[in-house]
């Protein structure tokens, strides 16, 4: 869930703004999530299983010329933009920049030493 104070009543109360319902993308559960810097994008990392995850990235529907003002866009216009491997899950991802996001896949070398790369 979103959550925000920014309405016309101005009253500093939070209001629900935004839900999802993530079992649709057979998460066990969400673990976290960020704004990236200008709040253009929501990343939200989830669990699969004892070790995998998913990063799904949302368009919030905001640009940085509308953050936060009381002539900012209607909130809760959010849109699924794309869903990408997270592996292992609790790396939880994070933003480099407005445009691109930091994830991580798990590989066994020959040695058989894990790494995540």
């Amino acid at each position: 869930m979103v959550w925000t104070d920014e309405t016309d009543k101005n009253d500093g109360k939070f209001q629900r703004c935004y839900a999802n319902d993530t079992s649709q993308y057979k998460w066990l559960y969400p673990l976290a999530a960020q704004f990236c810097p200008n709040d253009s994008k929501l990343m939200v990392s989830g669990r699969l299983s004892e070790i995998s995850g998913e990063i799904a990235i949302f368009d919030t529907g905001r640009d940085s010329q509308s953050r936060p003002s009381s002539e900012s866009k209607q909130h809760g216009l959010y849109q699924l933009l794309n869903i990408v491997e997270n592996d292992p899950h609790d790396m939880l991802g994070c933003w480099f920049s407005d445009m691109f996001f930091l994830s991580a896949k798990l590989c066994i070398q020959p040695n058989q030493i894990a790494s995540s790369i």
